[in-house]
């Protein structure tokens, strides 16, 4: 018979983290369900499931009692209920919670009559097999930061997986993660370094990941493994302050298939100079020649030319026409004309970073990629190759990506 007794904070913060593979909303039990494996030792598994996601994390209960010495499940049941109800109880109680085949029962302190919730035993959501034949290891902060950039520019659709995924792709230590707005022709670009061997291209529903990693907040590294079918991510190296019960954290997740781009990376190189151009002064050039739509950064279209050291910018509606120029800091010999969606290119310098430390603080840079007929274009923070964007303008839109 199941049958624990944990810290209600301690139980909360793990709901919290393996929340990330469900919805929330949902109050059918098959979509998403939460389940616990009292492991013995003090030691708890929480675990949470869906048709496409799966999280675990393992916390001590050192703070409380383990009634078993060996594994003892409990069934699962809908997730938002449970967590609602370890939410209404008081923080600082222990919560004890014993449950038959399908029903739970939930009490603490000086409650005497148990909250109850039916759930199943049966159907059980196996654990995915990953046979771990290709890994990886990861700074934490490093992943953490591309991921979420990449992310950015994503589109959440679910019928292109093309459009909401980012692909992790390690050979050799090198690890690049990529996206693509196949609506906005851009692309997005990030690498890093491993510390282990490789696992090839891999394709990961973006946005649901990006919620998956509040589940590796107290650990340093992210570990990667994963085969045809799913990836298995899991933290390594707990922070020392984190100050957490928190024993281990894994994510696993469907691999998607698709024609991913093979040649992304080349797309991003051979571009012989950058023009270094003032953030500032383009975000506001955007805003300016968007109040014509009495828009601050209008959806529309507007044509940008950079050519020796000045840029101009021209947009026309229905309205009439506003054109904008300023100076850039260096000349370049090979020149931008295009037209580009102010939306879309004011996105790109929202999540461009400055890099101080090559003397040119608030600047970003912008290069001119030739691509048979036509013509992308590379931004990436002053002086940094390894985080870039790329986007195609709707003059040559035969080389979108």
């Amino acid at each position: 018979m199941f049958n624990v007794q944990v810290d209600r904070n301690d139980l909360f913060r793990a709901i919290e983290a393996v929340s990330s593979t469900v919805g929330n909303n949902s109050q059918n039990l098959g979509d998403d369900c939460i389940s616990i494996t009292d492991m013995g030792n003090f030691e708890m598994e929480i675990y949470t499931t869906n048709s496409v996601e799966f999280s675990k994390v393992n916390i001590s209960m050192a703070s409380g009692t383990a009634s078993s010495s060996k594994p003892e499940k409990m069934p699962f049941v809908n997730f938002k209920r449970f967590k609602s109800m370890i939410e209404s109880i008081p923080t600082g109680e222990y919560v004890t919670i014993k449950s038959n085949v399908n029903d739970i029962e939930i009490t603490y302190g000086t409650r005497q009559k148990p909250l109850k919730l039916t759930g199943s035993s049966n159907g059980m959501i196996p654990l995915p097999t990953v046979q771990g034949i290709n890994e990886i290891t990861i700074d934490k902060n490093i992943i953490e930061n591309s991921i979420k950039e990449a992310t950015t520019i994503i589109n959440d659709d679910a019928t292109n997986a093309l459009a909401s995924c980012i692909r992790i792709s390690c050979n050799s230590y090198n690890v690049e993660v990529t996206s693509i707005d196949t609506k906005n022709n851009r692309m997005y670009m990030h690498k890093a370094t491993s510390t282990e061997s490789n696992i090839g291209d891999v394709l990961i529903e973006g946005n649901k990941f990006k919620k998956a990693l509040k589940l590796f907040t107290d650990f340093r590294d992210l570990n990667f493994e994963s085969n045809n079918n799913v990836i298995k991510v899991f933290g390594s190296d707990i922070n020392a302050y984190a100050n957490s019960s928190l024993l281990s954290a894994e994510y696993y997740s469907r691999v998607l298939a698709g024609n991913y781009p093979t040649n992304i990376s080349s797309m991003f190189d051979n571009i012989s100079e950058y023009a270094k151009v003032n953030k500032d002064e383009l975000k506001n050039s955007l805003i300016r020649i968007n109040a014509i739509e009495d828009n601050t950064i209008g959806s529309g279209t507007m044509d940008l030319t950079i050519d020796n050291n000045f840029i101009n910018i021209v947009k026309t509606s229905q309205y009439g026409t506003v054109e904008d120029s300023f100076g850039i800091e260096n000349t370049i010999t090979s020149p931008i004309k295009d037209t580009f969606k102010s939306k879309a290119l004011a996105e790109i310098l929202k999540n461009i970073t400055d890099n101080a430390s090559y003397g040119s603080p608030n600047t970003f840079e912008i290069g001119k990629k030739s691509m048979g007929n036509g013509a992308a274009y590379v931004l990436r923070e002053t002086g940094n190759g390894d985080t870039m964007y790329l986007i195609t303008g709707y003059v040559n839109a035969s080389s979108n990506p």
